[in-house]
């Protein structure tokens, strides 16, 4: 014998939508056995509206009580095997009960079949529910409520052991039914889109107060009946996850004060992360802190002085709040930011032994990472390298050449070397004793750089020997490589001195001694013991008392 299935519907003030899901309802592949509409009172012609269906459901009417009551009254009438709930401001895809009734058959052990949620209903075919079949435990549900209920269907049985609705919380009652549901049997998620959620104004997800106490009530219930069996540190997980959700829906509605004590208390009760099934984005918590902190500000800094003026609750729309809460938050608000932790005669001690600690931890991580990773991955590319050599990052690394260090070189931070290969097979690049090579210098090789001992090249120095691309056009569109007249090494001498951001072209040879300006542009042959700067490059400067008259004669 097939499964039978009552479908719920409570209906408050809704009859223009009440028939889309009543509609929706009867349009199942696999029909409901009967379908129970449970008006709460409604002042509208909801009665007049659902006359046409009188042969299709059953209608009953009762004075406002609330939807925990409406959907109890329909649970006692009830008389079907299964019991699927449905909202009147909600609708189904066609397949929802035939597919979540085939996943339950399958899985005879679930007690309550969920589905995923969309803001568009499709009424494409859908098949295979068994694959996307997913149970939640408690420890995971007491956490986060994860069920829609116009998405749920239930075993009418389970509901002998675990009792009806809440009506005493008149908020999020059916949160507090599932999970008394699944202390008992397991539960489950089928991830299908079967359910089509219309997020309205006046729905209580945007009623964060009245969401909040019922929370606060449902966990305040799991304490009374000892449900967490001393897992202490999962019910402060629940806690801060009640104020955090809370104080999104504050955050939303334009509260900030409520949101930002709501989520203060979030992360008071639980500062560890949420993981990423449970929170809506990264580092939430901080960012709503942040924000409705930021908010508080603004308004305690641009408040009119004056007697009468808007206050916090009128000019940002927070009505409910009491003043001195508003007082209490923007006094917090001011001292927030400039809040320090004290670190007196008492605790500096402390302190000073926590930053040398933190000193030791940092350089044993820097030189753990360059001693088993970047210097052999280096030394691997290189044709030989000295002794006593140091570096601080990992080069990078292009095309194929010669590397040639000496000893004692140090290079501090990150290069790049790049060889072309393209115009000469084995290019080559020559480090001499001793010489110290700064952050983020470039070496673009086609022939051979050699650097002799004892120099000093500072940060971003670019030293090239080759043009890069033919100086015809031509030749540039055909995509040919340098030619050869493009190519010719720079030799840089021994104790030469190159400032920061230097730039040294092709052919070029720097005598001993010399220094190069920092940004200075050279583009010909710099003579030993001299200052170069400018761009072009030119001498400012003899460092040699002879050096000019020694080598006008030699000229």
């Amino acid at each position: 014998m097939p499964p039978t299935v009552t479908v719920i519907i409570p209906t408050y003030n809704s009859a223009a939508l009440v028939t889309q899901a009543i509609d929706s309802a009867l349009a199942q592949t696999t029909a409901p056995t009967e379908i129970i509409v449970i008006d709460d009172g409604s002042a509208d012609d909801t009665k007049t509206r659902l006359a046409p269906y009188t042969n299709r459901i059953k209608y009953h009417h009762q004075s406002n009580q609330g939807v925990a009551a409406a959907r109890n009254l329909g649970l006692r009438e009830a008389t079907s095997d299964f019991i699927a709930f449905l909202d009147a401001d909600d609708l189904w895809h066609p397949q929802k009960l035939e597919l979540q009734l085939q996943a339950i058959a399958t899985h005879s052990e679930i007690s309550l079949l969920a589905t995923e949620r969309s803001a568009t209903i499709s009424t494409l075919p859908l098949q295979n529910p068994n694959d996307q079949i997913q149970k939640i435990p408690w420890k995971d549900l007491v956490v986060k409520n994860r069920f829609t209920t116009s998405s749920v269907l239930l075993r009418r049985s389970i509901l002998n052991q675990t009792g009806h609705f809440d009506t005493a919380l008149q908020g999020p009652e059916d949160y507090d039914l599932w999970l008394r549901i699944a202390e008992l049997a397991p539960v489950a998620k089928l991830h299908l889109p079967l359910t089509h959620y219309r997020d309205l104004p006046n729905s209580l997800s945007h009623q964060s107060q009245t969401m909040h106490a019922g929370m606060l009530r449902i966990l305040s219930k799991l304490d009374d009946r000892n449900a967490w069996q001393g897992r202490w540190l999962l019910r402060r997980k629940a806690y801060g996850y009640c104020n955090y959700s809370c104080a999104y829906m504050a955050s939303a509605a334009n509260l900030p004060a409520q949101a930002l004590s709501q989520i203060t208390r979030s992360i008071l009760a639980y500062p560890f992360p949420y993981r990423k099934t449970e929170i809506r984005f990264s580092l939430a918590r901080l960012r709503i802190w942040t924000i409705q902190l930021t908010k508080l500000l603004r308004f305690a800094r641009t408040r009119a002085p004056q007697a009468g003026a808007t206050s916090m609750n009128q000019s940002i729309s927070v009505p409910d709040q009491r003043s001195s809460a508003n007082r209490a938050l923007r006094r917090f608000a001011r001292r927030a930011l400039t809040f320090h932790i004290p670190t007196g005669s008492l605790l500096k001690p402390l302190f000073k032994s926590l930053y040398r600690t933190h000193l030791i931890l940092r350089e044993s991580a820097i030189w753990a990472t360059r001693f088993f990773w970047y210097e052999p991955l280096f030394r691997s590319q290189c044709r030989s390298i000295g002794t006593a050599f140091r570096m601080e990052a990992l080069p990078y690394l292009s095309g194929r050449g010669d590397i040639t260090i000496g000893d004692r070189v140090r290079l501090s931070g990150k290069s790049t070397i790049g060889f072309s290969n393209r115009p000469t097979a084995n290019p080559e690049l020559q480090i001499g004793d001793e010489t110290f090579i700064a952050h983020n210098c470039r070496f673009h090789i086609a022939s051979s750089i050699r650097i002799g001992q004892h120099c000093l090249i500072s940060n971003s120095v670019s030293i090239r020997d080759y043009d890069g691309h033919p100086t015809d056009a031509a030749r540039r569109r055909a995509g040919e490589s340098t030619p050869p007249e493009g190519i010719d090494s720079v030799i840089i001498e021994d104790d030469v001195w190159i400032g920061a951001n230097a730039i040294i072209l092709k052919g070029v040879t720097i005598g001993s001694r010399s220094i190069i300006a920092s940004g200075a542009v050279v583009h010909r042959d710099v003579p030993p013991d001299c200052v170069v700067a400018g761009n072009p490059a030119q001498i400012v400067k003899w460092l040699a008392p002879n050096a000019a008259t020694q080598r006008v004669e030699a000229a």
